[in-house]
């Protein structure tokens, strides 16, 4: 998750205690109909990166059920350098759905 949002004003220990991802598809973003923010407890604190949600965001509006959490990398006083987002799916479709992403991702950032 590399895109920003100012609404975020927790601390990274907050964030590293509980740490499950919601991802919401913003179809009507007026700078990108691929959008998919992220929440965190209901604090939207980014964005999925336009060439990863372009993948995302067709199979999230086909159903696809994922789960995301987040590994945060901080520097050594605390401050986040990066956020890295794990998915799983919820049932085998899911996974299926998830697993044509990756390789779409994957094969796009080649």
């Amino acid at each position: 998750m590399s895109q920003s949002h100012e609404g975020f004003r927790g601390s990274i220990a907050e964030l590293l205690g509980d740490n499950v991802i919601d991802l919401v598809r913003e179809p009507d973003n007026r700078y990108d109909r691929n959008a998919v923010g992220c929440l965190w407890k209901g604090t939207h604190i980014g964005y999925i990166p336009s060439g990863s949600a372009q993948f995302l965001a067709p199979a999230l509006d086909n159903g696809m059920r994922i789960t995301a959490t987040c590994d945060v990398w901080t520097s050594p006083d605390g401050e986040a350098l990066r956020v890295y987002l794990k998915f799983s799916g919820k049932t085998d479709k899911d996974w299926r759905m998830l697993e044509r992403v990756i390789k779409q991702i994957s094969d796009y950032s080649e």
